[in-house]
């Protein structure tokens, strides 16, 4: 085997071993000991809902998602730290969370590879660089609304969580950054 195999393969290796160490809140060696960052009396709001986005602005224009997709974001506390999934149509993505006073920190994201139509591998791009950008977070009315600069995405929380879709397929989770 050539060493560009062995470091794909031992990254490949590693990428799944870290997704799943995230998606099962273990901390791996190395990783940061720390203990989360408890969120203030407005931030536990967000936890334990599935919030599903009515509407999207994207360099301050209101932008609708792809056709038939929904961007749904559930947010729950951790053992060791809190925790986010968010999946719009193609790709599912999870990260740690950690809510800072007003901004919300999504790390150590992991997403499936789908290899979906190029529209929705856009909006998955756009929706992951936007949650990466550690954007401000303001809870009204039962709505969540994120910004960073022009872009906005405001999300309506669900009565009830959204059952997660069963997965039927293999996928391999990789880092995104």
């Amino acid at each position: 085997m050539t060493n560009t195999r062995i470091m794909k393969r031992t990254a490949l290796t590693a990428s799944v071993v870290a997704a799943a160490a995230v998606s099962l809140g273990i901390l791996l060696p190395g990783a940061a000991n720390t203990a989360p960052v408890q969120a203030k009396a407005g931030g536990k709001a967000l936890f334990g809902r599935a919030w599903v986005a009515k509407e999207v602005v994207k360099g301050g224009e209101r932008k609708p998602l792809a056709e038939g997709t929904r961007l749904v974001l559930r947010l729950r506390h951790g053992r060791q730290s809190d925790k986010a999934r968010w999946s719009a149509g193609c790709n599912d993505f999870a990260a740690r969370l950690e809510v800072d006073g007003k901004r919300l920190r999504f790390r150590q994201v992991v997403q499936t590879l789908m290899g979906c139509e190029r529209k929705l591998e856009r909006q998955d791009r756009w929706i992951a660089r936007f949650l990466d950008s550690d954007p401000r977070w303001q809870r009204k009315a039962g709505r969540l609304t994120l910004r960073k600069g022009g872009d906005a995405i405001t999300f309506k929380r669900r009565a009830r969580a959204i059952e997660a879709v069963p997965v039927i397929h293999e996928s391999v989770p990789v880092f995104v950054r």
